[in-house]
């Protein structure tokens, strides 16, 4: 028995290596250097008691870098009903984490409040698709929301967030 413990215990450490390699791999894909993913999504807005799916949808387009170290430009439209129109978030120079995941944040000022812009996602599918999410959060003059890049449900402010899955574009 203390010959064959040896044996397990390798044998066990291969299996848990080739498992964890496996999970690993389909958690950490890499970006399609220099492609562009585009895609259409849904469009979730806050106007009820919770995020509320809409008949509109999202449109996104992401080009990463030749180097495949960042995302060089991102535009995804959004609908939003305070107001009722629709807007378009940009992004560029969006660093792309060894793990094939990204995050940005940005807001703008004007007369009636702060726009908060949210952009995060991660590449799958061995980088043939991007799971993405982008958030406009509208905090009117006067109002106050503790995170306003946070995806969690705010009441008050005009919020639109749109996510789903965009792949490469062939």
């Amino acid at each position: 028995m203390t010959r064959l413990f040896p044996r397990l215990a390798v044998a066990l450490a291969v299996c848990l290596a080739a498992f964890a390699a496996a999970v690993t791999s389909s958690w950490a894909a890499r970006p399609l250097h220099g492609r562009v993913y585009r895609g259409v999504m849904a469009d979730y807005l806050n106007n009820a008691r919770h995020w509320t799916a809409e008949r509109t949808t999202g449109t996104a387009t992401l080009r990463v870098s030749a180097s495949g170290e960042k995302i060089a430009r991102f535009a995804g439209t959004y609908f939003y009903y305070c107001g009722a129109g629709h807007s378009t978030i940009r992004g560029r120079s969006i660093p792309i984490s060894a793990r094939g995941r990204f995050r940005s944040t940005a807001h703008a000022r004007s007369r009636y409040g702060v726009d908060y812009y949210m952009l995060s996602g991660r590449f799958v599918d061995g980088g043939r698709k991007v799971a993405l999410s982008y958030l406009s959060d509208f905090v009117f003059t006067g109002k106050h929301v503790a995170d306003p890049y946070s995806t969690a449900f705010h009441r008050g402010p005009c919020e639109s967030w749109v996510h789903g899955t965009i792949a490469v574009r062939r």
